[in-house]
């Protein structure tokens, strides 16, 4: 924007414009505004990360899965205002992100699950995944990778969040900046990183990552046995689980204690809860590390 001098004579105009119009004399910026991102179930979450795509000049489709916005929605979502109730979730987002930028072309699709096929997907830049259900997020990261579609798949449990992404099939991870300590990368998708990845997480000395590791594969195999994790999962619930998790393990011959336990459970307890604080800081880290993929900066 153009701030006004402290002292004038003259009535003076402030101008505010998007931060995309700022940004159009370089290379990664033309590739934002050119890119066009597809998020699959409007939450808090993805809410966040649209935003921070939108403001940064990217095109947004919303898909509309025909949901009405709740009190709960105005409670946790920036986007939702009080007059919202029982408005169309898809169609209120993208309203408000075109009042965010202008400039950014923002849509709302209507589709049917069956119509999300690799040619329809091929038209992106990247697609964002928010969903608690296994099946949907493992079934759209195979489209997008037979697409060769960058993906996220992504969900805020309570006072937790995990992300798994696609970006390519290879890649070259460095170390620092200096690129000279790098290393070779292959691409797992997410439910063999569930399976497969098991025996080397364990390795690990980061318990506090492990244990949250744990707690989705706690959650997935819940989802395979048809264990419903409501908002406020019970007790009883929570402990079914658990033995689920700590029978898979030790079948692994993966020892268990008395803090991976807690966490598990309280990860579970929250698993379809949204605190919209970890929303906030997950989101914004996905909407930045995507924005480096469709820019190529990164």
């Amino acid at each position: 924007f153009s701030p006004l001098p402290l002292k004038s004579s003259t009535p003076q105009t402030t101008i505010i414009q998007p931060l995309s119009t700022h940004l159009i004399q370089s290379q990664p910026a033309h590739r934002l505004s050119s890119a066009k991102v597809l998020i699959i179930n409007y939450n808090n979450l993805t809410s966040e990360i649209s935003k921070n795509l939108v403001l940064s000049g990217v095109n947004v489709d919303i898909v509309d899965n025909q949901e009405e916005i709740t009190p709960n929605d105005i409670q946790n979502n920036f986007f939702f205002h009080p007059d919202d109730n029982g408005s169309n979730k898809a169609e209120v987002a993208v309203e408000r992100l075109r009042d965010m930028n202008p400039l950014a072309c923002c849509e709302v699709v209507i589709k049917a699950a069956s119509e999300f096929d690799v040619e329809f997907m091929k038209q992106f830049s990247g697609v964002i995944v928010g969903s608690h259900d296994f099946s949907q997020m493992i079934s759209f990261e195979s489209v997008c990778i037979e697409a060769r579609v960058p993906v996220y798949v992504a969900a805020v449990c309570g006072f937790f969040g995990f992300v798994h992404l696609y970006i390519r099939d290879e890649y070259e991870y460095h170390i620092d900046d200096s690129r000279k300590n790098s290393k070779k990368i292959t691409y797992t998708p997410l439910e063999s990183s569930l399976t497969d990845k098991l025996l080397d997480l364990n390795k690990t000395r980061k318990r506090g990552k492990q244990y949250v590791f744990y707690g989705v594969l706690a959650a997935y195999l819940a989802q395979k046995q048809n264990i419903s994790l409501s908002d406020e999962a019970s007790e009883e619930t929570v402990g079914e689980v658990l033995n689920l998790l700590k029978d898979h393990l030790r079948d692994l011959d993966i020892d268990t204690n008395e803090n991976m336990t807690e966490i598990v459970a309280a990860f579970l307890q929250s698993y379809e809860s949204e605190f919209a604080a970890v929303g906030s800081v997950l989101g914004g880290q996905i909407a930045q590390d995507l924005i480096k993929v469709v820019s190529g900066i990164a």
